[in-house]
């Protein structure tokens, strides 16, 4: 019986051809849904006039905001009885006076350079299948190079160790900073590898070590130890501002915890264990620039706020 019902929704998904990378228009009946998050009073209110929902409502979707699917293919077809939500995030118009996301942005991503339309993963929206439109898909990388890169995009962000929000807000934004800073001096970060945290919950301030390994047959390898003990220092310097900015924008100092960064080393891949790559958690930065296997450097950023 429960295949009788199943059935007509993936057969239609499949006919349909929704895909990663199809647009969705802006719906007022679709909601941002992560269950980890408290509701909004804006989807309290919401919710009040509703009644009881399916899924917890967390954000309401803009009027006129479109979005992309980023649910992969075979999560689109399997049954709702087991995989019941698809997942989509925001497409923005990118405003003239910042520059447009490179193909290295870890939340952001290029859809038409024309349009200035951008997928943006700093929000995303979790809604139920049933709920995806009944019409053919309209694919927005209909070419199979653009899609590839928008595949990988999407999979990066399912390939990342998810730090806690707090760490995030504060060490994490301080290093992107200092980073961005310290790359205008000096070319040491092209021959590190990645940077890595381990953190220790027990302790107040939370107190994190992080590990730099380089590659020591690059040639700028002789700059890599200093330029990361110019990173950390100004991290460390950046941090209280960081905490700050993020209890403000929380509301409530005891949501986000005081960090330190209590010691670091950069190390050469020779000296590097397979341990100490297991043992520390790879941070990820949006600006870091790739190619291949090598971070060739570090990109500016704009500040956020």
């Amino acid at each position: 019986m429960a295949r009788a019902t199943v059935s007509p929704l993936v057969e239609r998904i499949r006919r349909q051809n929704w895909d990663q990378g199809c647009l969705l228009e802006g719906r007022r009946d679709l909601f941002v849904a992560d269950l980890a998050q408290p509701l909004t009073p804006e989807a309290e209110r919401k919710a009040a006039e509703v009644g009881e929902l399916g899924i917890e409502v967390v954000f309401e979707v803009r009027e006129a905001e479109k979005m992309i699917i980023v649910s992969q293919r075979c999560d689109l077809v399997a049954s709702p009885d087991g995989e019941p939500l698809c997942e989509a995030v925001p497409l923005v118009a990118w405003p003239d006076e910042r520059g447009l996301p490179q193909a290295n942005s870890a939340r952001r991503f290029l859809i038409d350079r024309e349009q200035r339309l951008v997928a943006d993963q700093s929000r995303r929206f979790l809604f139920e299948k049933t709920l995806l439109p009944d019409h053919d898909a309209a694919q927005l990388l209909p070419d199979a190079s653009e899609w590839r890169s928008f595949r990988a995009w999407c999979a990066r962000r399912y390939s990342r160790h998810a730090f806690p929000d707090d760490f995030v807000e504060t060490v994490g934004r301080a290093l992107d900073w200092a980073l961005a800073k310290e790359s205008r001096k000096s070319h040491g970060a092209e021959a590190i590898h990645s940077w890595r945290a381990l953190v220790d919950d027990g302790t107040t301030p939370v107190s994190v070590s992080l590990l730099v390994p380089y590659d020591e047959l690059h040639p700028q390898a002789g700059k890599a130890e200093s330029f990361v003990r110019a990173v950390v220092e100004s991290a460390r310097a950046r941090l209280p501002k960081e905490l700050a900015a993020a209890r403000k924008r929380a509301g409530s100092g005891d949501a986000v915890r005081e960090h330190m960064i209590a010691g670091f080393l950069s190390r050469a891949f020779d000296g590097t264990s397979l341990r100490d790559l297991r043992d520390f958690d790879s941070i990820d930065f949006e600006h870091l620039t790739f190619a291949g296997t090598e971070i060739k450097g570090v990109e500016p950023h704009e500040e956020e706020w």
